[in-house]
């Protein structure tokens, strides 16, 4: 599994990781990005991650300002889990 983490405080990043890999020790964290800008970049130029955790206030904006952006259309492209995996996930 893939992980993204967005997330513009390192210890929280670091913490966040320790986390996912004890309950997941084969989750991948793929990278940690810290803006607005940097995440918006990165989904452009990468395939979506299996999982991402969104701190809300980023130092450039909301996170949730990524997938606002009209010309991007992030939420396009990435993958709709179906209800048995978002079951699965809250298990």
């Amino acid at each position: 599994m893939n992980i993204l983490i967005v997330e513009d405080e390192y210890h929280a990043v670091r913490r966040l990781s320790q986390i996912i890999l004890s309950l997941r020790p084969n989750a991948n964290v793929i990278t940690a990005l810290d803006s607005v800008e940097d995440s918006v970049d990165w989904f452009l130029d990468n395939p979506p991650p299996d999982l991402a955790f969104f701190d809300i206030q980023l130092a450039d904006g909301l996170s949730f300002d990524i997938f606002k952006r009209p010309k991007y259309a992030l939420l396009s492209f990435l993958p709709q889990p179906s209800m048995s995996t978002q079951f699965k996930l809250l298990k």
